[in-house]
């Protein structure tokens, strides 16, 4: 058995795990003292020999074989050899009663190895390039084999314990353990076999990751489910095309998987990958002929895209612009019109988180004026709900409301069904919440929760749950409201989305006050604050969690600091255009109320007066130190 390192431990209770256990036996056999295992407390660290064990797959002899070296080379060092990909020249000196072919890990696996006929050798080196396994169809493609020559091979691998099989989802899949895979490279190397082994893998994973189709219902989620399973495989292959400098395969791989990394909490990683595959791609190089050159900038137009897209969710609004307008420049370039449409409206959404309406209104209406003079009706769908949403959000809902009409209606007659209908549903239902009108906000937002769920889209879900929750909290379900928002709050957490977690943060604590816990409000917010403590953006927002401040002071007994906080957020709100839903209007006026009476009403007045003069900063750090003082706090109700 191996150790589960995702829980803290010592080392008393991971030497109660026989693998581990295994390792310390023999590492104190092996030491010229002769200590005893108890005595290896002072020498070892308890989690490197738990990994290390991990990294062997358990196997008695490899962990054998490893304990030999420990005395001799120290755990952090022997850990260290064994993360390296070929490392069984750490393996190679076990105890002297071991037979000779057992007494190194190489030998061993070399000894099966040899016994292997040539197609059996050869199918089991090429298995070493693939990374958690593969399946028939992946190896058949990689390794250029026939389907009856691959099972035949297969079969006598799994004979001879040199592969595993395993079922998923109803599909066989292969797997080494990766003492067997690190010998399978070692052999891959000396037969002069690796750069072809990882070409064919990365071609193999190239066309994977380019069969993702976000319109193709049909396919789409199946495609999905297929990278799911061979993630760690495209990363390999992405990394082998930017450590040999292919600049093409990897911009193609990086364009085809951003819409995969948005819609997944693989953020910052997907950033990162685009982000060296743009820099590549746009490092000089050698002239091309021209429809290389076009085929290069029509990825590379691609993965600006997911460069603004994922910025943009990340509130690096600052790059999202930048890579937007290179996107843009483009496809102006290239000059496909549907394409220059869809960058038009991806920039205008930029623009709108960026809070410049202005700009945001004017490229959505050239991007819907494109495609009324193609007649690209589709095309209308998005802009139409985005330029809907961009009137949400200056607290325009009536107007706001007819576009996504407009857009949903046009969505049915082109047949459109999946992305663009959840996304318009979604956005009608956000609108809902603001006109109070819950009942059908909660009906057009359950299809499309369901719908982004079954495309394992985690954004689109996590936006959905926290529109039910705000429709939820308005109609008094409160039970029902904390359950969508914590699945939003850890949704977005998980995606690194820290606008929206804020966000959700504050309805979250709203919904606590009018529960009633107010230590679970004080934590939301305080965890709200930190979270805009960076994007300019959030600065709108901000005032938000300083009005739901305000509330939690004064319920915990400073009338006079509430009152001027919540004079500073009222003034603020007023002047920076944003919807203002009916639940927040019940508060704010329930806590008026409340002060007015706490303090008199000429009083109450004056100080919320004086809040007007409040700067954001002076804000924040004056709601910080209330928030964290000793409050009269009842138990909380509910987890953090």
């Amino acid at each position: 058995d191996l150790a589960d390192l995702s829980q803290p431990a010592i080392l008393d209770d991971l030497r109660q795990v026989p693998s581990v256990a295994l390792f310390l036996e023999r590492a104190s056999g092996a030491a010229d003292s002769g200590a005893d295992a108890a005595d290896l407390k002072l020498l070892v660290d308890g989690r490197l020999v738990a990994d290390i064990c991990i990294r062997l797959d358990g196997l008695p002899l490899a962990i054998e074989l490893a304990a030999a070296q420990a005395r001799r080379m120290g755990t952090p060092q022997l850990h260290a050899r064994l993360t390296q990909p070929t490392f069984l020249g750490a393996l190679n000196a076990g105890p002297r009663d071991l037979a000779d072919h057992q007494r190194a890990m190489r030998s061993t696996i070399a000894w099966s190895y040899n016994m292997l006929a040539e197609p059996e050798q050869r199918l089991f080196r090429w298995l070493g390039v693939f990374i958690g396994g593969a399946s028939p169809d992946a190896l058949a493609t990689v390794c250029e084999l026939s389907e009856d020559a691959l099972e035949a091979s297969l079969a006598a691998l799994v004979d001879a314990s040199l592969l595993q099989r395993s079922e998923h989802a109803g599909a066989p899949r292969y797997t080494q353990l990766v003492t067997l895979r690190a010998y399978a490279q070692e052999r891959l190397l000396a037969e002069g076999e690796w750069e072809a082994a990882r070409q064919r893998h990365a071609a193999y994973c190239l066309a994977l990751v380019e069969a993702l189709d976000p319109d193709d219902a049909a396919q789409y989620e199946q495609v999905v489910a297929r990278v799911e399973l061979e993630y760690e495989n495209v990363r390999a292959a992405l990394a082998w095309a930017l450590a040999t400098g292919a600049r093409l395969h990897a911009l193609r791989m990086a364009a085809a998987l951003w819409f995969f990394w948005i819609s997944h909490p693989y953020y910052l990683e997907g950033l990162d990958w685009l982000e060296r595959c743009v820099a590549l791609a746009t490092e000089a190089a050698a002239p091309v002929e021209a429809a290389a050159r076009w085929q290069e900038q029509e990825t590379l137009a691609k993965a600006l895209r997911g460069v603004m897209a994922i910025s943009d969710r990340l509130d690096h609004t600052e790059r999202a612009n930048e890579a937007g307008e290179q996107a843009l420049a483009l496809r102006r370039a290239l000059g496909d019109p549907v394409e220059i449409a869809a960058a038009l409206n991806d920039l205008a959404n930029v623009a709108v988180t960026l809070r410049d309406f202005d700009r945001a209104i004017a490229l959505y209406q050239e991007c819907l004026a494109l495609c009324r003079a193609t007649n690209n009706r589709f095309g209308m769908i998005l802009p139409l709900m985005n330029l809907g949403a961009c009137y949400h959000e200056m607290n325009r809902p009536q107007e706001a409301l007819t576009l996504a009409e407009e857009s949903l209606a046009l969505s049915y007659e082109k047949g459109e069904i999946d992305w663009a209908r959840a996304l318009t549903w979604a956005t009608i239902g956000d609108m809902c919440v603001a006109l109070d009108d819950t009942e059908r906000a909660i009906a057009v937002t359950e299809p499309s929760y369901r719908l982004f769920a079954h495309k394992r889209d985690t954004f689109g879900v996590a936006v959905c749950a926290l529109t039910l929750g705000r429709a939820e909290w308005r109609q008094g379900a409160l039970e029902q409201a904390h359950a969508h928002l914590d699945e939003a709050a850890r949704l977005f957490d998980a995606l690194g989305n820290l606008g929206w977690l804020a966000r959700t943060r504050y309805v979250r604590a709203s919904v606590a006050l009018e529960h009633g816990d107010l230590a679970a409000a004080r934590r939301d917010l305080m965890a709200a604050l930190d979270n805009l403590a960076g994007p300019a953006h959030g600065k709108d927002r901000a005032w938000w969690i300083i009005e739901r401040a305000a509330t939690l002071i004064a319920l915990c007994g400073a009338p006079e600091i509430a009152a001027r906080l919540l004079g500073a957020a009222i003034a603020q709100r007023a002047a920076t255009p944003a919807p203002f839903e009916p639940a927040e209007r019940t508060l704010r006026a329930r806590e008026l109320e409340r002060l007015r009476v706490a303090l008199g009403a000429d009083a109450c007045e004056e100080r919320l007066a004086a809040g007007h003069a409040l700067t954001l900063e002076a804000a924040i750090a004056l709601a910080r130190r209330e928030l964290q003082r000793d409050m009269p706090m009842p138990i909380a109700i509910w987890g953090a």
